[in-house]
C-alpha cells in the first residue's frame, strides 16, 4: 500500500480539481493500491475511496495510517514542526515502511525552520527540486539517505504563446503576496511610483487562472519579487512560457538557476535581508531606492531586452519543467521506489 500525505489545508475540490496544481495527487492517481490523506478546509462528501479526509493534527492520523498496512508512506509537508510527531511515531512503531518526503520550498530557507531537519532526517527517501538543494539536504542528513530531484513544472502549451503577435502594454508585472519573503507592500510602493512617472505596472494577486494567462501576454518585464522559491517558481515559469522577459533577485537561488540555465533573463540585487526564523525582511530607505533605481533603469531600456524565440523554444522543448512530464516523472520515481530499483 502506498500513501501520500498533505498536511497543508485546503478544500477538497481544489485538491481533485482536473487543472490543480498537485502533481502528487494526479501522480498517485495513476498507481494501484494506494491511499490519499489530505487535510482540507471542510470535510466534505466524496465518493472516492482512495482520498481520506482529515482536519485533526497530524500527530493523530497514525493509527488511521497504520490500518492501511503501508509500504511507502510519501510525505508533502507544509508544517514540519507539526508533522515531526507523526513521522517520528511511524519510524519507531512501522520500521519496515519506507518513508518519503518531496521538499516543496528552498531548504536554505527551510533549515532554520522548527522541526524541518529533523523531519528530514527520520525520512528514508527525499525528493527535492534542484541539485543544489540536493547537496544542501546530503550535507544535512548524510549520503545514507536515496536522492532525487525533480523540479516543479508548469502547463507551458496552456501559457506558451507567439510573443510577436502580443501587445505587450504593461512595462512590468510581479505576482507579489503578503507572505513576508515576497516584498509585497515594497513592490506594491515602488510600482505605484512607477506609474507615477507614466509606466504600466500590474501585481498578480487573487487572480483567476484564466484572466492570468491572458494577462501575463500583456507583460513585457516579470519580476519575481521572492527572496526564496522551490524551483524558480511557477508563475516565472508561466510567465517564461507566455514570453515575458524575467527578472528575478540574486538572493533567490532557485529563480537564478533557472534564467542561468535558459540564457537569458535579468539578475539584480536587492539588498534585502530575510531573517530566519521569524521570516522577517530587513531593508532600509537607502536600499529601496537602489532596487528601485535598478528596475527604473531596465524599464526605460525595454527595447534592449526582447524575448528570445530561439531560447523560449529551447525551454519548452526540453521538457524540464513541463507539467505532464512532472507528473510522469514523479509517477516513475514513486513505481522505483515500490520496486526497489534505486
Amino acid at each position: 500500500m502506498l500513501i501520500g500525505i498533505h498536511d497543508c489545508p485546503d478544500t477538497l475540490e481544489n485538491f481533485i480539481d482536473s487543472e490543480s496544481q498537485y502533481s502528487w495527487i494526479k501522480a498517485f492517481k495513476k498507481i494501484k493500491n494506494k491511499k490519499i490523506f489530505l487535510r482540507v478546509d471542510k470535510i466534505s462528501k466524496n465518493n472516492d475511496r482512495d482520498i481520506i479526509q482529515k482536519t485533526t493534527p497530524t500527530d493523530s492520523w497514525f493509527e488511521s495510517l497504520k490500518a492501511n498496512k503501508p509500504k511507502i508512506i510519501f510525505f508533502n509537508i507544509c508544517f514540519y514542526s507539526e508533522a515531526l510527531s507523526l513521522i517520528k511515531i511511524i519510524k519507531r512503531s512501522l520500521p519496515e515502511v519506507q518513508l518519503v518526503t518531496r521538499v516543496h520550498h528552498d531548504v536554505s530557507y527551510l533549515k532554520s525552520q522548527e522541526g524541518f531537519v529533523n523531519f528530514v532526517k527520520n525520512s528514508d527517501i527525499i525528493i527535492t527540486a534542484t541539485n543544489s538543494q540536493k547537496n544542501i539536504l546530503k550535507k544535512i542528513c548524510g549520503e545514507s539517505k536515496i536522492y532525487f530531484t525533480l523540479p516543479f513544472g508548469v502547463d507551458i502549451k496552456e501559457f506558451m504563446t507567439n510573443s510577436k503577435r502580443n501587445k505587450r502594454n504593461i512595462d512590468i508585472a510581479s505576482a507579489a503576496n503578503p507572505h513576508p519573503a515576497r516584498n509585497y507592500k515594497i513592490i506594491l510602493d515602488i510600482f505605484s511610483s512607477f506609474q507615477y512617472h507614466g509606466f504600466n505596472t500590474f501585481n498578480f494577486y487573487k487572480i483567476e487562472r484564466n484572466n492570468l494567462k491572458i494577462k501575463l501576454k500583456e507583460v513585457h518585464f516579470f519580476l519575481l519579487s521572492s527572496l526564496t522559491e522551490a524551483s524558480g517558481s511557477r508563475i516565472l515559469l508561466e510567465a517564461i512560457s507566455s514570453g515575458c522577459y524575467p527578472i528575478v533577485l540574486n538572493e533567490c537561488k532557485t529563480a537564478v538557476e533557472v534564467i542561468e540555465e535558459l540564457g537569458y533573463g535579468i539578475i539584480i540585487k536587492s539588498n534585502f535581508n530575510l531573517l530566519m526564523p521569524q521570516k522577517v525582511v530587513t531593508t532600509n530607505l537607502f536600499k529601496r531606492f537602489i532596487f528601485k533605481y535598478k528596475l527604473k533603469r531596465i524599464i526605460q531600456s525595454r527595447h534592449r531586452f526582447k524575448v528570445c524565440n530561439s531560447k523560449l523554444r529551447r525551454f519548452i522543448e526540453t521538457k524540464k519543467y513541463n507539467f505532464d512530464d512532472e507528473v510522469t516523472t514523479l509517477q516513475k520515481i514513486i513505481n522505483k521506489i515500490l520496486k526497489n530499483d534505486y
